[in-house]
C-alpha cells in the first residue's frame, strides 16, 4: 500500500517531478470536468513515465464501468479510484471485468458515516469490498480537488467504525498541515492535489518535496 499519493498529474514532466519529490503513488484524473483532466492522447506517455515502484492510480467519476475497466487494462493501472456516486453493484461489475484493486472515495457530507457503513455492508454481500477507502473534504458542487479539508475529528477513531483496513486521507492537505493531519487521524496514506500546485493542474516541485518529506517523518519512516 502506498503512503504518499499526489493526484492530478497532467504531464510527463509533472509525473517525473512528483516522483523525484518522493511520491509513491500518482493519480491520473480521467474525469472530463476536472481542471486536472488527463486526456487519452497524453495518458499513455504519462503512464510510461511512472516506474513500477510507484503506484499508478486512475481516478474516475461516474464513468461507464466497461470504459473504466478498459482504461485500467490499457494503461496497466495499479489502482482504480472511484470518486463519484458509484454503487456497490458497480464495484462488483468492475471485479468481474478484471479491474485492479479499488479505492472508493467518500466526501464528508451529510450522513457520510452512515453512507459508508451501508455501502460497505452491501459490498460485503456482493463480495466486492474495496481495497481501501478515501475520505475527502465536502463541497456540494464538486467531486474533489477543492482544497476543502476533511473532518479530522470524526476520523480519529476510524479503526473502530470504518470496516476497512486501509484509510487514505485527502482534502486540503498541504506541506503545512499534513503532519498535524497524520498525527490526529493516523491514516494508512495521504493524498493531495491542490496542496502541491502552483496553479490547478501544475505541480510545484518544492511544495511536493516538502510535503513528501513531512509525510515520511509523520508516518515514522
Amino acid at each position: 500500500m502506498f503512503q504518499r499519493k499526489i493526484c492530478g498529474i497532467t504531464s510527463v514532466q509533472d509525473a517525473q517531478a512528483m516522483i523525484a519529490a518522493g511520491a509513491d503513488a500518482l493519480g491520473l484524473n480521467f474525469y472530463p470536468q476536472s481542471k486536472r483532466f488527463l486526456s487519452a492522447e497524453i495518458a499513455p506517455d504519462v503512464r510510461q513515465a511512472i516506474p513500477s515502484e510507484v503506484a499508478a492510480v486512475g481516478l474516475f467519476v461516474n464513468a461507464d464501468v466497461v470504459d473504466v475497466a478498459a482504461v485500467a487494462k490499457k494503461l496497466s493501472l495499479d489502482w482504480v479510484q472511484l470518486h463519484g456516486d458509484e454503487p456497490p453493484e458497480y464495484l462488483a461489475r468492475l471485479r468481474q471485468l478484471g479491474a485492479p484493486p479499488i479505492l472508493k472515495a467518500f466526501r464528508c457530507g451529510p450522513d457520510w458515516k452512515v453512507e459508508i457503513a451501508q455501502f460497505l455492508s452491501r459490498c460485503g454481500d456482493l463480495g466486492c469490498r474495496p481495497a481501501a477507502i478515501l475520505i475527502d473534504g465536502f463541497q456540494a458542487s464538486a467531486y474533489g480537488g477543492t482544497g476543502k479539508t476533511a473532518d479530522w475529528n470524526a476520523l480519529v477513531d476510524w479503526p473502530q467504525w470504518l470496516n476497512c483496513e486501509c484509510l487514505v486521507l485527502a482534502g486540503g492537505l498541504t506541506p503545512d498541515n499534513v503532519s498535524a493531519a497524520i498525527a490526529q487521524v493516523r491514516p494508512t496514506a495521504v493524498d493531495t492535489a491542490s496542496g502541491v500546485e502552483s496553479e490547478p493542474g501544475r505541480k510545484d516541485l518544492q511544495l511536493a518535496a516538502s510535503y513528501c518529506a513531512n509525510v515520511k517523518i509523520a508516518m515514522g519512516e
